[in-house]
């Protein structure tokens, strides 16, 4: 494991984005194939795989980073649902069309950020700031997202279309987890064994 801290920089953040562009494409576009579970599971699988490639040499208990995000992305969308319909028995959003999906976005983004932040905490003291980060690079990536599927869907490239909404994904996703994770790393190491 490479503990040098220093040379933690832009080179680590373009890889992090990177490999989640590929990894999320690759997900959305296998699983575009399959039922909505097995699909949130093929996202995380793939975009947790390719993180895992960059991570691995530089976190402890880096091996457990696809297992973390295949159950973050496979549960928080369920989680996220059933909160929806709860909250809409308790107040109606009919009235406002967005209040639906940016609820779902945030419950989603939120959720889906537990599971990694399981893993980051053991090595860093500020692990913490994970969650706002994965939230904002959740939100920001489903907008990239839909804006790449809906564009891609009108040049008429129908078979791109989850591909380009998961590179987008991950791109938002990737480049505001990455500035924190970036920040993260040039932290001193805490190593938690108690957790």
């Amino acid at each position: 494991m490479n503990t040098e801290r220093t040379n933690i920089g832009t080179g680590f953040w373009l890889q992090w984005v990177l490999a989640g562009m590929l990894g999320f494409a690759v997900g959305a576009a296998m699983g575009n194939a399959v039922t909505d579970l097995i699909f949130t599971a093929l996202f995380g699988v793939a975009g947790g795989f390719t993180q895992w490639l960059v991570l691995r040499h530089r976190i402890l208990g880096a091996g457990w980073w696809v297992l973390a995000s295949t159950l973050g992305f496979a549960i928080a969308p369920i989680v996220a649902i059933a909160g929806v319909m709860a909250v809409s028995q308790i107040m109606s959003l009919d009235g406002n069309p967005l209040a639906a999906p940016i609820l779902l976005g945030v419950l989603s983004g939120v959720l889906s950020a537990i599971f990694p932040w399981l893993i980051l905490r053991r090595q860093f003291a500020q692990a913490g700031w994970w969650i706002p980060a994965h939230l904002l690079g959740s939100l920001a990536g489903g907008a990239m997202g839909i804006v790449a599927f809906h564009t891609v869907a009108l040049i008429g490239f129908y078979q791109f279309v989850w591909a380009a909404a998961g590179a987008m994904f991950g791109a938002g996703l990737g480049a505001i987890t990455g500035i924190t994770l970036v920040w993260l790393l040039r932290q001193p190491v805490q190593i938690d064994l108690t957790t």
